[in-house]
């Protein structure tokens, strides 16, 4: 859709304030101000009109929680209930939602990640006792990454869970460099990346449940948030 607006037609907007801090501040300004004054002096998007608040669904009941399954779709094993990780705080999440986690162990790949099972405690055993594995193949998300419609429409909180998830295994800082007027820029913003295609457009679904707009990369590997 679209909206046709004579150039004084009044918008009320935050529009960034010149100075060191470049805070906020709203305001009523005309289509022709807005459209004069698009781009601040530091290069950043000037104007912004406030958006809805997030789809507030019904909370669900989930096979696996959110954090946990999160976690396992950034840096899990895509055929099995296994985790590769370094972080014990990613650890700590997973338990905190009553979810066994096993002894790590080497995965050979030369770097500080340990493989750790995810439902069970112990190495080996048969894959039948593991609940958290039966939970996966019944969400379809085995050697098939991608956030199922049931997570999509969970509650608030829940998503925001399944998103740290996700940021805290494969997401990071990246800057932004673009040019504005032949002058370099340079902005902090989030990203998420996968191998998987799939994974990378069911996040970008969940963002915009909370009306954020992400930027998909050309290679279609990672999304990018910044302002």
């Amino acid at each position: 859709s679209e909206i046709v607006a004579d150039g004084e037609h009044l918008w009320q907007t935050d529009s960034l304030e010149e100075g060191r801090r470049q805070e906020r501040k709203r305001g009523i300004k005309t289509t022709e101000q807005l459209y004069r004054t698009q781009i601040s002096s530091r290069g950043r998007t000037n104007h912004s009109i406030g958006v809805a608040a997030a789809i507030n669904y019904p909370e669900r009941d989930l096979p696996v929680p959110p954090y946990t399954l999160g976690a396992w779709l950034g840096d899990g094993l895509s055929a099995g209930a296994r985790l590769f990780s370094a972080d014990p705080q990613v650890l700590d999440g997973i338990r905190n939602e009553g979810v066994l986690v096993g002894v790590g162990h080497s995965d050979k790949r030369g770097n500080q990640a340990l493989s750790y099972s995810i439902g069970r405690d112990k190495r080996g055993g048969n894959d039948r006792s593991n609940p958290i594995l039966d939970r996966l193949r019944g969400l379809n998300v085995i050697k098939n990454k991608h956030i199922p419609d049931l997570y999509l429409r969970a509650s608030i909180e829940q998503r925001l869970s399944l998103i740290r998830g996700l940021m805290d295994t494969d997401g990071g800082l990246y800057i932004h460099k673009h040019t504005v007027n032949k002058i370099p820029y340079r902005n902090i913003g989030l990203c998420f990346g996968s191998a998987s295609f799939p994974l990378i457009c069911s996040v970008a679904t969940i963002l915009k449940k909370f009306n954020i707009e992400p930027h998909i990369s050309k290679d279609k590997r990672k999304i990018y948030l910044y302002s």
